[in-house]
């Protein structure tokens, strides 16, 4: 019985570690998609941003948090790995092009 026991609490540990990854991708994107609004949000603060970058980076972050939640409803809320590589790539392309348009002097007078 102690053995049954003891096999059964370690295979819910083990599938309880398993989920964690899967569920901190999915937070991982949101929180990634907050950051990058805080940062757009900074650059308009700051003067670093036009009205045209910051609406196009804007844009961009939407289309992203669209697609997740659609690949989310084929998928019973869960996202792949291609699905989650394919959002973080755009994520990553989003986040270069902030931190261009921020630091590109010739769009503010620089």
């Amino acid at each position: 019985m102690k053995l049954r026991s003891l096999f059964l609490t370690s295979v819910l540990a083990v599938a309880s570690v398993s989920l964690l990854p899967a569920l901190a991708n999915g937070q991982n994107i949101n929180k990634r998609l907050q950051n990058q609004n805080q940062r757009i949000k900074q650059g308009v603060k700051d003067g670093q941003l036009t009205r045209n970058q910051v609406d196009a980076l804007r844009s961009h972050d939407a289309n992203i948090r669209a697609r997740e939640l659609r690949d989310k409803a084929h998928d019973n809320g869960h996202l792949t790995a291609k699905e989650r590589s394919n959002l973080n790539r755009s994520l990553n392309r989003n986040s270069k092009s902030i931190y261009r348009d921020r630091h590109d002097a010739a769009a503010h007078g620089g």
